[in-house]
């Protein structure tokens, strides 16, 4: 499957571009799904110039979302340490972009007045996921969000739109990693949530069903 450029806006209808659909493994439970505020992009691992030996106090740098100590470690050529899973929901975390070198600092999941963040959705804030394939169109996955989910996403857009400190992006987390990010071009949003990406109707039956098997998780 091709790889797409991860850009989307949540306006009207959200449209998510995928680069990649994980396999869902037969009788799997224990995923989990978040959409949380990006707050940077950090440098790939193989561009860090010193050893990829963290410190405790860069993990705690991370969880306390202290950007300033992250900010100057990456200016020192130090390596910022990737999260260990979905971790606390008052923690932020470093999670890597699906197939990509690239690694995200995301806000957490509970609101963080201090960032000016929201708080996120997780799978509790999720009906179901839909996979939908239609003749002559794109393969696409559909969310359909609880009143309170919808409630979340429209704070969440409003939270980071036009905030360049907040990168201007949500991310879409599936089992500690970032499959997706949205550009967030206006401050409100409105349901259902449409992903979409170049992947077949098998890859997105896939994705639903790993959604699905998210939607009680915190």
């Amino acid at each position: 499957m091709r790889a797409r450029a991860l850009t989307a806006a949540i306006a009207g209808t959200l449209l998510i571009g995928v680069p990649s659909v994980p396999s869902a493994a037969p009788g799997r439970s224990g995923h989990h799904f978040r959409v949380v505020a990006v707050l940077a992009t950090l440098p790939a691992l193989a561009s860090v110039t010193r050893p990829p030996n963290p410190t405790n106090a860069l993990r705690q740098a991370v969880k306390a979302c202290d950007q300033a100590r992250l900010s100057t470690a990456v200016a020192n050529g130090e390596t910022i340490p990737t999260s260990a899973g979905a971790g606390s929901q008052s923690d932020c975390s470093v999670l890597p972009l699906r197939n990509s070198e690239a690694r995200l600092l995301l806000a957490p999941l509970a609101a963080n007045p201090a960032l000016g963040t929201p708080a996120g959705l997780s799978g509790r804030d999720l009906r179901v996921a839909t996979a939908r394939s239609l003749p002559g169109s794109r393969n696409t996955v559909e969310l359909t969000l609880t009143p309170a989910g919808a409630t979340k996403l429209d704070g969440l857009a409003a939270s980071v739109f036009g905030r360049p400190s907040l990168a201007g992006e949500a991310a879409f987390v599936v089992d500690g990693l970032v499959d997706a990010t949205a550009v967030v071009q206006a401050p409100s949003s409105t349901t259902p949530v449409v992903i979409t990406g170049d992947f077949t109707a098998s890859q997105a039956r896939s994705l639903a069903a790993i959604i699905n098997a998210a939607r009680h998780s915190g």
